[in-house]
């Protein structure tokens, strides 16, 4: 059973995903729930999105130091491995601080973590048509990067990649998907 902080996270990450969209926040609490206890596993294929992985826990820094823990309390509490939702909005929160800032459009953290629940095809998994072994499978799919050679079932689906999205780390993946945003 998760603790009290445990939950406070979940609602910090939970909101970084949606922003303001509180609407969305409830409508999507089991697919938050099965992203939050699934554990992002690196696939040997591409060793180095073990670098997604390290950015995903160091969110929980980020946590403490705007809620006020300590960071035996984060350790004791959030003693986990980094999760597939904590990967992804870490990610989502890259993209838009380091590579996609841009005042005239705001903040679009929540734009780049839909936008992989998309690509994923995890875009329908709201609570009303939620399906846990789909949500899994797909999730499998992910991260044994068994999806499509252009992404699709992944987290950014390209068209007429360069390359087998399959083969390269989830980080270059990233820049062909926001390459392809800017054209």
């Amino acid at each position: 059973m998760r603790d009290d902080i445990s939950i406070e996270y979940l609602d910090y990450l939970e909101n970084i995903a949606c922003g303001d969209d509180s609407v969305l926040k409830r409508s999507y609490q089991k697919l938050f729930t099965i992203l939050s206890t699934t554990e992002f596993i690196v696939n040997p294929r591409c060793p180095r999105d073990e670098n997604r992985l390290m950015a995903g826990v160091e969110l929980r820094a980020s946590f403490a130091e705007e809620y006020g823990y300590s960071h035996e309390e984060i350790r004791a509490s959030l003693n986990y491995p980094c999760s597939v939702l904590e990967m992804m909005v870490a990610l989502s929160i890259y993209i838009e601080q380091n590579v996609m800032d841009n005042p005239i459009y705001g903040d679009r953290t929540c734009q780049w973590f839909w936008g992989m629940v998309s690509s994923l095809g995890l875009g329908t998994a709201d609570d009303r048509h939620f399906d846990v072994g789909a949500v899994i499978f797909i999730l499998n799919r992910f991260m044994n990067r068994e999806y499509e050679p252009n992404g699709k079932g992944g987290l950014f689906t390209v068209d007429n990649p360069d390359c087998d999205m399959r083969d390269i780390e989830i980080w270059w993946q990233a820049t062909r998907y926001l390459n392809q945003q800017l054209r």
